[in-house]
């Protein structure tokens, strides 16, 4: 039974692991297209977006602001 656990956990860390990655993808075409950007304002929710574009972002620029935007009246969990 904790082998399955241990499968099963692992399993899904590394799925989170490859959803951040590409969900840094935006941040590669922001700094792509806007090479001297000094911030990036994200909206947020589960918070995976966020954290693969900060990622991302801060290895190539460790200056850059990465700022979390919740629509007015967003109630988060």
């Amino acid at each position: 039974m904790s082998l399955l656990v241990d499968q099963y956990f692992i399993r899904s860390m590394i799925c989170s692991l490859i959803d951040s990655l590409g969900q840094g993808t935006i941040a590669v075409e922001l700094l792509e297209q806007v090479p001297n950007l000094d911030a990036i304002l994200v909206p947020v929710s589960g918070g995976g977006l966020i954290s693969g574009i900060a990622l991302y972002a801060k290895k190539i620029n460790p200056n850059l602001r990465i700022y979390a935007c919740v629509p007015e009246g967003k109630m988060l969990e």
